[in-house]
Order: structure tokens, then sequence, then C-alpha cells
């Protein structure tokens, strides 16, 4: 399967929007976890 640049873009996004989250829950967790699949692209 390729990764469009696109499909990237909308990863990081969605990364960030959790990020965001987890950041104002303060559930330092979450973030470590979203941060680890990000670093796939």
């Amino acid at each position: 399967m390729q990764t469009t640049r696109e499909d990237v873009h909308k990863a990081q996004d969605r990364f960030f929007l959790k990020l965001n989250y987890a950041t104002q829950m303060k559930h330092s967790r979450t973030s470590i976890r979203c941060e680890e699949k990000v670093n796939i692209y």
C-alpha cells in the first residue's frame, strides 16, 4: 500500500488533535502512544 503525502498530513492532523486532547486531559501515556504511531511515517 502506497502512502501519499495527503495521507501523511491527515494522519499528522489526527495525531495533533489526539495530542492536544491528551494534553488537556493530562494523560501523558496517551500522547506517548500516539507519538509512537506517528513515528512510522
